[in-house]
């Protein structure tokens, strides 16, 4: 059995629904703390995607976030799936910074779709 992730107990997570991650658009997160956003996640609610891939993007203000790439693969999607991302420089915010995150729109399909930001506060 693979050990967990030790995680610190200072972490905040912020959230929004994206309508549709299957159309190019974005959702607007409000930093609740300030600190370092360590991770994004987004998770499919009820469909699953199709054609191509939704790859994210996330933003502080205007300034793009360095992170691992982001995307909902199109290839044995379903419901619940959850894709996650890294970040890495450019992911201090303060507290009420607006963190936002856009999808590409590659899947084409409307995919309904949970965004989570992670902040570990400072």
């Amino acid at each position: 059995m693979a050990l967990p992730i030790n995680r610190p107990m200072n972490e905040v997570s912020v959230g929004a629904y994206m309508v549709d991650s299957g159309t190019a658009s974005s959702v607007y997160l409000p930093a609740a703390t300030k600190g370092f956003i360590k991770r994004f996640f987004s998770v499919l609610q009820g469909t699953a995607v199709t054609v191509g891939n939704n790859t994210f993007t996330g933003f502080i203000g205007a300034t793009a976030i360095t992170h691992d790439a982001w995307t909902q693969p199109f290839s044995g999607s379903a419901a619940g799936d959850v894709a996650t991302a890294n970040c890495s420089s450019a992911n201090y915010v303060n507290e009420g910074d607006m963190i936002k995150v856009t999808s590409d729109g590659g899947g084409s399909s409307v995919t309904p779709t949970m965004i989570y930001a992670i902040i570990e506060q400072h």
